[in-house]
């Protein structure tokens, strides 16, 4: 098959959206088909270098630009949508001309599509259009986790590798909201043994540094495309509550899960109910407050060592990292 992905990111928007589309490209690519990616202009440096790792043949358009033009010269087979900006009659108006998979969290926002995919927690159970329940891909079965990420799985991610845990705090691939900011000066207040890693853009550095005050214990990184590595280094995460999460799940290490965004705040919930990851809501928790909570989640998921194994146990019997593999099997059968 030929397939063409149509997803943007920037320091501003965030990179998710092109990175599970990035997973879903691999996947492929291991099954054989053409994959070619339309996106536009990327600033973020380890983005791009993780793209030109990938045999892909890249289209740079306009941001929030769709049309079935843009694809003329590919002939796709199947067109990815991952968009929360480019309107839903744009996206649904390439369905007359070729089969199309739209990627979605809760809101199928009207589209009209061939397939729909949603890979929140229990987004299988939640209330869909008619027009989309016998279309939908659903729930983390679907999760869509790169292969560099499911090598760091470990099969007692509780137990600290170390006497001293290492926490790696990342909020994900351009942390618009500069939450990394209260998460540098909770971890100032931390009094436990610990060691840190923090990955932060150069954006907010100056600020998380100030936080630090030359703290011995954090280590500060710039983003990077080998955040598998980190994740086998670290004993606890701390990580927005976006599609980073659904990694982290997988992986089944101990964390806590900030919402930093609206759509974050439902998924939030329904995970924390199911004690996959301690959670907090950055959008309705009070500046000095959010800092002491997260504060007081590290000390307890440090010494805590039969809560961790229950948030890990759960996680890891929810999320088995083979999504990417149930969405291409699911493109592959669709007739």
């Amino acid at each position: 098959m030929r397939i063409a992905i149509r997803a943007d990111s920037s320091s501003t928007i965030g990179t998710g959206h092109v990175m599970r589309c990035l997973t879903l490209s691999e996947e492929l690519l291991a099954n054989g088909h053409t994959v070619a990616f339309y996106t536009s202009e990327i600033d973020v440096p380890w983005l791009r270098q993780l793209i030109s790792e990938l045999e892909i043949e890249m289209h740079y358009v306009e941001e929030s630009s769709l049309s079935i033009e843009q694809f003329s010269n590919f002939n796709p087979d199947w067109i990815v949508v991952d968009s929360y900006v480019i309107p839903s009659s744009e996206i649904s108006n390439l369905c007359s001309s070729v089969r199309t998979l739209a990627i979605v969290d809760l809101d199928s926002r009207g589209i009209s599509a061939d397939v729909f995919l949603d890979q929140n927690f229990n987004s299988e159970n939640a209330v869909w259009p008619e027009n989309v329940t016998n279309k939908l891909l659903a729930g983390v079965k679907y999760s869509l986790i790169r292969n560099k990420i499911l090598s760091s799985r470990r099969p007692r991610p509780w137990k600290f590798k170390q006497h001293t845990p290492n926490i790696l705090c990342v909020m994900g691939g351009s942390d618009p909201s500069g939450t990394i900011i209260p998460i540098a000066e909770a971890l100032s207040k931390v009094t436990m043994e610990f060691t840190a890693t923090m990955v932060c853009t150069p954006h907010w550095r100056n600020e998380v540094e100030k936080r630090l005050s030359h703290d011995s214990r954090v280590t500060i990184l710039e983003p990077t495309n080998e955040i598998g590595h980190l994740y086998s280094q670290a004993d606890l995460v701390v990580s927005a509550a976006g599609s980073s999460a659904w990694e982290i799940c997988t992986l089944g290490i101990p964390s806590l899960l900030i919402a930093v965004a609206d759509n974050q705040q439902l998924p939030l919930t329904q995970t924390r109910e199911a004690k996959l990851a301690l959670t907090l809501d950055r959008l309705s928790t009070e500046k000095d407050k959010f800092v002491q909570e997260i504060k007081d989640s590290l000390e307890l998921l440090i010494q805590d060592e039969l809560l961790r194994e229950e948030l890990s146990s759960n996680s890891l019997k929810h999320f088995d990292g083979e999504g990417k593999k149930r969405v291409v099997q699911a493109l592959e059968s669709h007739v």
